[in-house]
């Protein structure tokens, strides 16, 4: 069963075998050089009104002009007058956009009501229904295919209702139009409604109070400090690393050994596994990472956790992207896959 990406867990592992790691190859994210830490990293930006998200990218690959970041991309879409949390991925990390694309939404906005609905609690019931799977039509203004689309809400909350004006929370799957929302519930109401404000408060691993978000002065003000200072301090905080984007999935940690096999597309086999997390379910979507805590790839299990522990041999996950530069750790031959290295 595949599981859909969400906020961040607690993982509970199984362990499988003790084995050691080299501290003289890898480097666990934490410990990262500021040029390494740049080269791979995101940023969880607040962004401002009256921008479009490509703009936004233009002016931060800017601002690094003089380093070596020459790429920058952002993790999904939002109108001009929308504000919130926009993640930044800075030059390899670009890799993982697509983890930032796909990953959950959630939004304070305002709906603003062109009639009288009735009383709150029909306000609050009509609302709720649109709780689930529905289904979208893109507005007209949209670049994309105008074709009718199935998304889900998991949660609308309705927090305050002031007059005709109704300020909500909703929690929902990547894709979903907010405007459009709140014009079928105007519908839905008999009264017509369209959105009034919109903010992003949570990007999958991202959110507005996690201490992370970041402003473009602060980011403008760090790289100066950095470029023209050599002070990389102010930069080291407001960069989070890579592995930040796989924090909603289940982890596979491996050995040293394995480690460079599956960085060129080698499926995970049952000895290279140090521990798993036990919630692990075959075809469920797993991040395979190093024992310092390093991302290596994104791929399926293929067998639930406890049969990893208990199995003899065989391949336990298929690695379907790989996020480490082959050659990171040495080329080794891996146990019970002699003739495939």
């Amino acid at each position: 069963m595949e599981q859909r990406q969400d906020r961040p867990h607690k993982p509970e592992f199984l362990i499988r075998t003790d084995a050691s790691t080299d501290p003289s190859i890898g480097c666990p994210p934490e410990q990262r050089s500021i040029e390494y830490l740049v080269d791979t990293g995101l940023i969880n930006l607040d962004k401002p009104d009256d921008y479009v998200c490509h703009d936004i990218s233009s002016m931060v690959k800017e601002m690094f002009a003089g380093t070596r970041v020459v790429k920058v991309g952002h993790g999904g879409t939002l109108d001009p007058g929308v504000t919130g949390v926009l993640p930044l991925a800075l030059n390899r990390a670009t890799i993982v956009q697509d983890m930032l694309l796909s990953a959950r939404k959630e939004y304070v906005g305002i709906m603003h009501l062109h009639g009288e609905p009735g009383d709150a609690s029909a306000i609050q019931t009509m609302i709720q229904s649109f709780v689930g799977k529905i289904y979208q039509m893109p507005p007209d203004r949209s670049a994309i295919k105008h074709i009718l689309r199935m998304r889900e809400i998991d949660y609308i909350n309705v927090l305050e209702i002031n007059g005709r004006n109704v300020l909500f929370k909703v929690g929902c799957e990547a894709g979903t139009y907010i405007r459009k929302l709140c014009v079928d519930i105007g519908e839905a109401l008999g009264c017509e409604a369209h959105l009034q404000e919109l903010r992003r408060t949570r990007s999958g691993c991202f959110s507005e109070n996690d201490g992370t978000l970041v402003t473009l002065q602060d980011i403008d003000a760090a790289v100066r400090a950095w470029r023209d200072a050599r002070d990389g301090s102010k930069l080291a905080r407001l960069v989070q690393p890579m592995e930040r984007a796989f924090t909603s999935l289940q982890r596979i940690i491996i050995k040293d050994a394995a480690v460079d096999a599956i960085c060129r597309g080698a499926s995970v086999m049952a000895d290279d596994v140090v521990k798993i997390e036990k919630i692990i379910e075959k075809g469920n979507i797993v991040a395979i990472f190093t024992q310092k805590g390093e991302i290596v790839a994104r791929g399926k299990s293929l067998m639930p956790a406890q049969a990893v522990i208990s199995a003899a041999a065989g391949f336990v996950a298929r690695s379907a992207k790989q996020y480490m530069e082959p050659g990171t750790y040495p080329r080794l031959v891996r146990k019970g896959n002699e003739k495939r290295n």
